[in-house]
């Protein structure tokens, strides 16, 4: 497991504050999530003994936040083109405009 991934996993088994992790920045955005998924949600150990309700959902929300901001630090180039294939993201023409 990633130091970065594993330093966190044991943050959240600890319960530190979430505003006192470190979030992971060395494996790929995709990779992370699953890692998230896999090691936090469905991990057998913190389906039985999970952190208090509240502490789930203070982690979740600060989790959530951290990888919208990394996504959004993704390239935007290559989302609009993901995202938009048949339109020029400099074009002008669609400057304002989103096809539905």
């Amino acid at each position: 497991m990633d130091p970065q991934l594993f330093a966190l996993v044991r943050g959240y088994a600890c319960l530190v504050p979430p505003a006192d992790l470190c979030f992971p920045t060395s494996p790929s955005l995709s990779a992370l999530m699953d890692a998230l998924v896999a090691h936090l949600l469905e991990s057998e150990h913190f389906k039985h003994y999970g952190p208090s309700a509240q502490y789930q959902k203070v982690f979740w929300k600060w989790a959530i936040a951290q990888l919208e901001t990394s996504l959004s630090q993704t390239d935007e180039v290559s989302l609009h083109c993901w995202f938009l294939p048949s339109v020029s993201v400099n074009s002008p023409s669609h400057a304002g405009h989103r096809d539905e």
